[in-house]
């Protein structure tokens, strides 16, 4: 299960995806099957709409106990002060669509809010790509929250394991393997076989 912070920036990659397989989101609200989140990276939002998103947010991030905004006022404030932009970049996402995330900027939470869970399953190319997008270094720059995450914070993919599995070559096929020829299928002579 994904599991996103209320407050905080990420890069996402969603597999229902219309305009933007992998937008920069700012969660608004998780439930048990959607996701809220502005999509800053909206390609119907012009650079002066990301600005302006941009610097709500940084705003936001800077009022004491904005941790504890739910996303219901989160909207609210959003549609106050950015009603066009938040008409063009106001998304839900499934949240069983969404297979990678990566935390690109803290945005309303400070690090120490976060728990174990939270930072453990990220993807570590996700975080990567997110941190170069011209939308995470804006948000960067005001807000002073961008994350930096150690390798204890992404998750194990199946190619980073090494399996040490010995010297293989000098291994032949036991008599109770079955044989096969070109084009012909042989089952092993064994009692347990149901075929």
């Amino acid at each position: 299960m994904v599991s996103l912070k209320t407050g905080a920036v990420y890069r996402i990659y969603y597999t229902n995806w219309k305009t933007n397989i992998a937008p920069i989101v700012f969660i608004l609200y998780q439930g048990i099957t959607k996701v809220h989140a502005i999509n800053i990276s909206a390609i119907q939002m012009s650079h002066a709409d990301r600005l302006k998103i941009i610097s709500i947010i940084s705003k936001l991030s800077k009022v004491k106990n904005s941790t504890k905004y739910t996303g219901r006022v989160l909207f609210r404030i959003f549609r106050m002060y950015a009603p066009q932009q938040i008409g063009k970049c106001y998304r839900t996402y499934h949240s069983s669509l969404i297979t990678k995330y990566g935390l690109v900027n803290y945005g309303l939470n400070t690090k120490e809010e976060f728990n174990e869970f939270e930072l453990k399953y990220q993807s570590k190319e996700m975080y990567q790509e997110g941190s170069k997008r011209l939308e995470t270094k804006t948000l960067n720059l005001f807000n002073q929250k961008g994350a930096k995450l150690g390798e204890d914070h992404f998750a194990r993919t199946s190619r980073d394991t090494v399996i040490n599995v010995g010297d293989v070559s000098n291994v032949a096929p036991t008599s109770s393997q079955a044989t096969t020829t070109e084009g012909t299928t042989e089952t092993p002579s064994n009692d347990n076989y149901l075929g």
